[in-house]
């Protein structure tokens, strides 16, 4: 598998993509909460703004976990330190609606907000057997597996209704996009054959219906038949628009150490983003906006500039905390010497 820090700049682009999508997405809550209603072009953009997490599994897939306690120090280290001092600062001054327990600070792995990191985590200890098995599979038994975690993730999921799988945040979906990664790396150059038209033309064009039709029919069945099946991080509709997306910068060729070193920080945003005390400033802040201002076009344009400073600032924040991370991976890199576990 080839090593995460020789990644494309396209593909370090992509994750800058991805997180910005993802803040976008998060912010239209606020917004809706503030308005008592969501707002059309808002509830209908979600159904592309929803790929982001999609897209961070699918590079990891393409590339491919290398577990390392090195990897594993940083992670745990990165989550401590933007989890639990803002926290304490929360709990201790009373800072929003719902009190976090002492249990939920010290338990900052499991018991926070956080649920693409849990199950990240997950697939990140799982992954030296996850490709093993990858690895040793032929063609028929990889497209076996594709279409048992495929039924499994999206028809469980979404119609099954089965609770552990419901709405994809599971290892279950994660296993099936991260292996629609891999599948794509090992079979691009025939997919591309096959399919002549550059798929960024496809995503556009896919993307334009999706959201459109929603936008269009918001409030009837059919409108929220188009939401449903495009949606949930199991839907066949969004896990198509992510593929889509993610095999048109399969495209793009070029080498940028700005966008490489930018990259290197999109974890770090949705850290301190997601963050309680975070978003209950950023919901502060939204609903003292609209109050002002009822212009919902004003509001579009705010909410897309905040997004762009929130990654901005994130990312700059985590760049002045580098020294913690590089700390936390030597740590690790003595306990991977000590093991010298070979996957």
């Amino acid at each position: 598998m080839k090593n995460l820090k020789t990644r494309d700049s396209n593909m370090e682009l992509l994750r800058i993509i991805a997180i910005t999508f993802i803040v976008l997405y998060h912010l239209t809550a606020f917004f809706a909460h503030a308005w008592g209603e969501e707002n059309r072009l808002m509830y209908s953009l979600n159904l592309m703004l929803h790929t982001g997490v999609i897209l961070f599994v699918l590079i990891s897939g393409y590339y491919g976990i290398r577990f390392s306690f090195r990897g594993l120090f940083k992670l745990v280290a990165m989550m401590f330190v933007y989890y639990v001092p803002l926290m304490l600062v929360k709990n201790h001054y009373g800072i929003g609606n719902q009190m976090g327990s002492t249990l939920d600070t010290v338990c900052f792995i499991t018991r926070t907000p956080y649920w693409y990191m849990r199950t990240y985590l997950v697939l990140f200890l799982m992954s030296p057997i996850i490709n093993r098995c990858i690895a040793s599979v032929s063609n028929r038994q990889r497209f076996f597996l594709l279409a048992v975690l495929g039924v499994l993730a999206v028809y469980a999921g979404m119609i099954g209704k089965d609770p552990s799988l419901a709405d994809g945040k599971n290892i279950v979906n994660f296993f099936f996009i991260y292996l629609i990664g891999n599948t794509i790396r090992l079979f691009q150059t025939d997919i591309k054959k096959a399919v002549r038209i550059r798929f960024f033309y496809i995503w556009l064009v896919y993307n334009i219906l999706v959201v459109g039709a929603c936008w269009l029919l918001k409030g009837s069945h059919a409108g929220s038949a188009v939401y449903i099946l495009s949606f949930k991080y199991c839907s066949p509709g969004l896990i198509l628009n992510s593929v889509l997306l993610f095999i048109a910068f399969t495209d793009l060729k070029f080498k940028s150490s700005f966008v490489n070193h930018a990259a290197s920080s999109a974890l770090a945003v949705y850290l301190i983003q997601e963050h309680p005390l975070v978003r209950h400033y950023l919901k502060s802040c939204i609903s003292s906006f609209v109050q002002d201002t009822q212009d919902q076009t004003s509001a579009i344009l705010f909410w897309i500039g905040l997004s762009l400073g929130i990654v901005a600032v994130c990312m700059v924040a985590d760049k002045i905390l580098s020294p913690l991370w590089k700390l936390a991976q030597r740590a690790g890199e003595r306990v991977d010497r000590y093991f010298r576990l070979e996957f």
